[in-house]
Order: structure tokens, then sequence, then C-alpha cells
């Protein structure tokens, strides 16, 4: 029998070229071709090029007189978790759906979107995606909880914020920095670090810091000015700005908030995307909140390393040359008691035999309770006192190391340069802990 070519056929490229036009009507002039052509980006992988994307330009030039989009954004190829490509072949193929059912819509496509970094491939690691699932969780607990606390209060449209705490200010601030931050991020297509940014904000700032700082005065312990007003409008903010990158979850849990309905739309889908609000801007009070957040670290540093358990009750000293930041601090001391586990805080020289240090320019020491170590604590603290010790000799030999010094960027020098001076703080922390518990110490 004879065989011959279908003179109609054409390679599959061809109609993928025209996609861009021909699904909106044309050749007639439809008002989806009028409203959608040409789009704004084509976000796609390298490899196809030369395949797709040069045709579509090509048809769409010839055919329409423009090109079928403004920019396009190209990725990484997306490969596993080890780097490899995926193929049949090599049986590492995974199936969207399946990742979809086990980490959820949300987790998956903040995966890829913070992955998607210039020039690199996407290693599609399922930790990372499990990760990213605990995010979500937290989005959705920090919600849930707050809602559960603000009482009569409502999403505000905007915020007087001179009669507020420095709390409330602060988290503004931030809140109106990051979202600038991340406008920016958008604009030149930084998926990764815009996803950056918002998973260290609501996590980091929003999360770890402004809602344990709030929680004393949500419970009326320690009332402050419009807690609950900043802290439903900065939730409705964050939720809008990780909208992009996690939008079921985003949705459902905005559509929650009360007050929302009577400054935006129906959906979150059409709310404004939020932009800096420079009347928040307040860097004074950013730079003074983070000596604050460095004694708190310090402190829950010091205790931890002491093995000191949280029903213990410690005293801290704080000590400043600024006498306005000395002020500043004065007012956070009914923060500082829940967080820390204090019984006091006085702002004075710390006394003889308190653990000290200087802390962001302040000298700060800290009073614990006199306790004997158990037998379980005690070898705890010999075993991380001869681990520190091993990387003092370690670290030191590389700085002592006359061919590292010479070929080491100065970079990586500096962090070892750090990594010293803070494994000696910690031995010194340890040996003063062990000390205070030997027989006859006191």
């Amino acid at each position: 029998d004879e065989i011959t070519q279908d003179p109609d056929v054409l390679d599959t490229w061809f109609s993928s070229a025209l996609w861009p036009f021909s699904t909106l009507g044309w050749p007639e002039e439809t008002e989806d071709f009028k409203t959608f052509y040409p789009t704004d980006v084509l976000v796609t992988g390298f490899d196809i090029i030369f395949f797709w994307v040069a045709r579509m330009v090509m048809t769409g030039m010839h055919f329409t007189g423009q090109t079928p989009f403004h920019a396009v954004h190209l990725t990484g190829l997306v490969r596993d978790a080890e780097g490899q490509k995926m193929s049949k072949t090599r049986g590492n193929t995974v199936d969207p759906l399946e990742l979809v059912e086990e980490y959820g819509a949300d987790a998956v496509r903040f995966t890829l979107a913070i992955l998607d970094s210039p020039g690199r491939d996407i290693p599609l690691d399922p930790d990372r995606m499990a990760g990213y699932r605990s995010f979500g969780n937290k989005i959705w607990n920090a919600v849930r909880f707050s809602l559960s606390r603000v009482g009569s209060a409502t999403v505000q449209e905007s915020l007087d914020v001179t009669e507020l705490a420095a709390p409330e200010r602060w988290i503004l601030s931030r809140l109106s920095k990051t979202a600038a931050e991340v406008n920016e991020r958008f604009a030149e297509y930084r998926f990764d670090e815009a996803c950056q940014r918002l998973y260290h904000f609501f996590w980091g700032e929003l999360c770890d810091w402004y809602i344990e700082l709030s929680k004393p005065a949500l419970t009326g312990e320690s009332p402050r000015p419009q807690v609950g007003e900043v802290l439903l409008t900065v939730l409705d903010r964050s939720l809008r700005l990780l909208h992009p990158v996690m939008p079921f979850l985003t949705e459902e849990l905005w559509q929650r908030l009360p007050g929302r309905e009577a400054i935006h739309p129906a959906t979150i889908c059409l709310a404004p995307y939020p932009v800096g609000e420079e009347a928040w801007r307040d860097p004074v009070t950013e730079e003074r909140m983070d000596v604050f957040f460095q004694i708190v670290a310090w402190a829950r540093n010091l205790r931890a390393e002491l093995g000191i358990p949280p029903r213990d009750k410690a005293t801290l000293y704080i000590s400043s040359e600024s006498s306005e930041l000395a002020a500043f601090l004065g007012r956070l001391e009914a923060m500082a008691l829940p967080l820390l586990r204090l019984d006091a805080v006085h702002f004075e020289a710390a006394p003889d035999g308190a653990h000290s240090d200087v802390v962001a320019g302040v000298a700060v020491g800290l009073v614990v309770p006199e306790r004997e170590l158990s037998l379980e604590d005690r070898e705890r603290l010999m075993a991380e006192r001869e681990k520190l010790r091993a990387q003092h000799q370690r670290t030191l030999g590389l700085l002592e190391n006359k061919a590292f010094l010479a070929k080491a960027p100065e970079k990586v020098v500096d962090q070892n340069r750090r990594r010293l001076e803070e494994i000696l703080e910690r031995l010194e922390i340890l040996e003063a802990g062990l000390a205070a518990d030997e027989p006859g110490s006191s």
C-alpha cells in the first residue's frame, strides 16, 4: 500500500503560536479580543523560548500588528528534590494533583514562587512544601486567635498613629515598609524576594513579636489604645499582600474580618493591593523596638543556656546612657515581664553576681533564682560546654591559619570572627552557670 503525507498537518507549535489571539475570537473583533489582547506578562520556562515564545511574537505581529505580551518572565525548570530533571525514564516525575492533595494548593503555589530565583532551576522538595504548609497553618491560627480576642474592634481604612503606643507604631511602620518592598519586588518579577519578605513579616514580626506583645492588652491586663483595631487592620493588609501567592487561604480568612465589608469589595480578589503608607513610617520607633527585641532575645537565650525552667522568675537590669532610650524601654516594662518570666525590671546597673552583657549598646544583667542543678541539667550543660570548646578550637584554628586568611573572602573571615565571639560569650555563660552550682560556691 502506498503511504502519503497528509498535506494539512502542521507541527504542534503552530497552533500554540496562535493561542494568544485565536482563543479570544480572532479574526473577529470581539470584546474579549479588544479587552485582553495584548496581555501584560507571559510566564514560561526558558526551554521553549524558540519553540513557543518567539513564534507567538512572530504570529502576533503578522496577524494583529502587535506583540501578544509586553514582558516575558522566564522561570527555571522544576526539578526533583535532588536537582535532577524529571522524566518518566528516571521515575522521578510528580503529579501536581497529588502534591495539592497532600500539601494544599496554596503551599505548592507559595513553594514554587519563593524558589523562583533568576537563573536557577526549582528543586521541588517535599520538605519545603511541608514547611510552607506550616506557614499556612500559622496564618490560620494567627487570624483565628486574633478574632477570638479583639472584641468589638473592626478593620480600619486608616489609622492615626499619633496616639498609639510603641508596639502599634512599630508594627504599622513595619507593615508599611513591607508593602512598599513587596510592590517593588513584584514589579521587578522577583517573586522569590516578595515571598521571603512576606514570610518574614507575617511569621517573624507579626506573629512572633506583635501578637505576643498584644496578648496582655487584648486580655485587659495591660490595656493600650486601639490594639484590636491595629491588629485587624494589619491582618487585613497582610492577607491582601499574601493573596497573589496564597489565594485560597487568604480569601477564606479575609472574609471573616469584621468591618472589612464596609470599606472593601465583596471579595479579596477585587480589593486594592496594599501600598506603603508614608504616614505610618517611624524609623526611630523601629530602631528602639529593635533594641528591646535584642534584649528579650538575649535574656531568653541566657535562660535556655542555663536551663532555667519557665516557672522560675528572674530579675532584669537595664542601664543605658541614652535617657530617651531608657525612658522608651521603661514604657515597655509591662510587656517584658510575661515575655521573659520576670518578677521585676530595674533600670539601673546590674548588681555583682548577675549575668551581665552589653546588647545593642545597652548594659543588661539578669539575676536568676538560686537553685541546685539537677544531675541531668548539669550533664547537659557540661556536654554543651565540651561542644562549644571544640567549636572554639576549630574556629580559632581557621583564624590563625595564614593560608585561610589569605585566600578566604573577607566576608567569610568576618563571619568566623563573629562566630568566635558568639562561642566565647556562650562559653562564659555556661562556665558561670556551672561554677555557681559548684559545692561551696555560695
